[in-house]
């Protein structure tokens, strides 16, 4: 690749003459290392990496590898994802080239922290890789905001979700007291509102007491209109899915017991298409022959063929995508009506995940899957389509 060099440097030299746009320039030093695939000398040390963006989406990094400096350069995309930049390589080591790669910012500060590269060329495969020396706090710093609700008697950030279960409130004075749809809101100021609808409506005041990882506790002003004390214990599966609710106490009306458990949960920010689901069928096993992706902060992008999505009668979802000796299983719960679902992701291939998967279907067959998320190896974004 040494021979490469001077046409390299020409490329770069082209590269800023040819235009006046804008550019950024960072250096990311740390721990990396580059591969080329060479018998000789396997995966070599990498310390440095030094990058220009332009505003115009050009992208070229040269890459220090022990004496020796390669140049990459491509295109950059943010698409819509705050804290990483996509990239598509054209052009490593002064030869045409195809790739893909990704530039990951920090959760704290406008610099990126970490460069992932993966392409070919006329000469074969090639991957680079390289973190800032303190990408890793970084990372610990965006999992715990991601996936901690908060301390003490605060909440990180206020929490509104809407959730459809089974549950019983038992008080005198109310007939049936069966509970089916829970709107739940707590607030950064300790303030709680439980709104049960159908079948039973009324609602439960409360304020915050405790927050110890996913469980919050809740002490009881008013439960359905009566002035009431007690205690009520909501256990969540992030910051955003309620699990279950179990509690008692007292009121002007006598005792009181309430306990529900979560069936299907969706934000509040989805109310507007994801309400109905009464249509809901029995178990489903649907699939699809296509093309698709998945593309994550860390590691190459990963092409798939094969999708199969099963659906379970208890609302429980499991998707695989298969590709090239590949298989990545997203499980969550699935939620919505008609041919538009949605599933809330709980892990991704035994990895805890967060993140939503939205699915398109014709009946029993699928058409196409799309979605987002996040795992404490960073954020990932799939696609699938015919």
């Amino acid at each position: 690749m040494r021979r490469h060099w001077s046409a390299a440097l020409i490329a770069v030299a082209a590269l800023s003459a040819r235009s006046e746009a804008a550019e950024r320039n960072y250096t990311i030093r740390g721990d990396g290392w580059f591969d080329a695939r060479s018998e000789r000398f396997g995966r070599l040390p990498m310390r440095e990496a030094r990058l220009t963006l332009r505003d115009d989406g050009a992208f070229a990094v040269t890459l220090f590898v022990r004496n020796e400096r390669y140049l990459v350069r491509g295109r950059w995309d943010r698409r819509g994802r705050p804290g990483l930049q996509r990239i598509d390589i054209s052009d490593a080591f002064g030869r045409r080239a195809s790739g893909t790669g990704s530039l990951v910012y920090s959760g704290w500060r406008d610099q990126p922290v970490r460069l992932e590269l993966e392409g070919r060329t006329g000469d074969g495969d090639f991957r680079a890789s390289i973190a800032a020396l303190d990408a890793r706090r970084d990372e610990d710093d965006d999992d715990r905001f991601d996936f901690d609700l908060g301390n003490g008697t605060r909440l990180r950030r206020t929490i509104a979700t809407t959730v459809d279960g089974t549950g019983t409130l038992r008080l005198s004075g109310i007939r049936d007291g069966r509970l089916g749809t829970l709107r739940l809101r707590l607030e950064r100021d300790r303030e709680a509102r439980l709104e049960f609808g159908e079948p039973t409506r009324g609602e439960v005041r409360a304020e915050i007491t405790d927050i110890r990882d996913r469980r919050i506790t809740l002490r009881v002003r008013e439960v359905f209109g009566r002035r009431a004390n007690g205690e009520l214990v909501v256990m969540m599966r992030d910051r955003e899915q309620v699990d279950r609710i179990n509690g008692s106490g007292g009121s002007d009306g006598g005792s009181w017991q309430l306990d529900f458990d979560a069936r299907n949960r969706r934000s509040d920010d989805w109310n507007g298409g994801w309400g109905n689901d009464r249509d809901w069928g029995d178990r489903a096993d649907l699939s699809m022959r296509g093309t698709g992706w998945l593309r994550q902060d860390l590691g190459p992008a990963l092409q798939f063929d094969r999708v199969r999505v099963i659906l379970g009668s208890d609302r429980d979802a499991e998707i695989a995508l298969d590709g090239r000796g590949t298989t990545i299983r997203l499980r969550g719960r699935v939620s919505g009506y008609g041919n538009t679902l949605r599933v809330d992701l709980t892990d991704v291939n035994e990895l805890r995940a967060t993140g939503v998967v939205e699915l398109r279907r014709d009946g029993n067959r699928l058409r196409s899957l799309e979605g987002e998320g996040r795992t404490r190896l960073g954020r990932f974004e799939v696609r699938f389509g015919r």
